[in-house]
């Protein structure tokens, strides 16, 4: 797999997220934002044990372990 950096277009779009979640009263833990909207930009999806944070993201696919 390889290694993407942090890039402009993810941290606005963590941003957004972030803001959005906050006024709902949730709080999605940064390293879990971060990993989530990186895996959104590049077309990817997530494989996790524990689901709860990243389902917080939008259009997220998320495969359960």
């Amino acid at each position: 797999m390889p290694i993407h950096p942090l890039t402009f277009e993810v941290a606005r779009r963590a941003s957004r997220i972030d803001a959005e979640s906050k006024n709902k009263g949730a709080v999605i833990p940064f390293q879990d934002l971060i990993i989530g909207v990186t895996a959104l930009e590049f077309g990817y999806g997530v494989a996790m044990l524990n689901i709860r944070h990243f389902g917080m993201n939008p259009n997220l696919v998320i495969y359960r372990l």
